[in-house]
């Protein structure tokens, strides 16, 4: 493993994007991809990695697994008698078809074994992913009366990195209505964006108690 690969690195928009990556992770995302140019694997070790990188075998370690836990590698082991002989990384969220460079410096694209069935998967993952980003962002502006585009790469962001972290559209939904609730009227109100309700507080608005509203009506006769 001594000669540095010669094929591109791809990172699509998602992982370059991806807040629960660190810029290192992204960048070891797109070696995975050169390294499994030719045959669908990556079959590296973390020693591999860490001299690539200079550091430590420990941090590539860490890194392949936040990579693993957010679903853009699957990582498998052979064995023989119990012991591992080789790791085997795969890509798991990409769209990018295998890439590689020709005797004349240009690129080669071709399709095929598991990169084939990975992008039609992800055909309907991206379909599915856009249709709840247009849902979460049209509630947004009905609810709100506000006009926010559902293409703004840093609102796709974060809604994905909220949906990755296994929240649904209707947790969306729930944190728009009772911040609404809460901030309507108040200084706070203009901070009812995107950035502030999809961001890293979102858990904390989801969770929290509400206050019951008082029926003006309660105990008076309905007629």
């Amino acid at each position: 493993m001594e000669e540095k690969p010669s094929y591109y690195a791809i990172i699509p928009a998602d992982v370059r994007y991806d807040e629960n990556l660190k810029m290192s992770e992204k960048m070891m995302y797109g070696e995975i991809t050169c390294l499994s140019s030719k045959t669908g694997e990556c079959w590296a070790s973390n020693n591999y990695f860490a001299k690539l990188y200079h550091v430590t075998p420990q941090a590539i370690s860490k890194w392949i697994k936040n990579l693993e836990n957010n679903h853009y590698i699957s990582v498998s082991y052979e064995k023989e008698d119990k012991v591992i002989t080789k790791r085997i990384i795969k890509m798991v969220s990409t769209t990018i078809d295998r890439v590689s460079t020709d005797v004349n410096g240009g690129i080669n694209y071709s399709l095929g074994g598991y990169q084939h069935t990975i992008k039609e998967n992800n055909i309907n993952i991206n379909n599915t992913s856009n249709n709840n980003i247009k849902e979460i962002v049209d509630y947004l502006n009905a609810r709100l009366g506000t006009n926010y585009k559902n293409t703004t790469k840093q609102t796709q962001s974060m809604i994905n990195a909220r949906l990755k972290e296994g929240f649904t559209v209707e947790d969306f939904k729930k944190v728009i209505d009772k911040k609404y609730k809460e901030w309507r009227g108040t200084e706070f109100e203009q901070y009812l964006t995107p950035q502030t309700l999809f961001g890293t507080k979102f858990e904390k608005y989801l969770n929290q108690k509400t206050t019951k509203e008082v029926d003006p009506y309660a105990g008076v006769p309905r007629l």
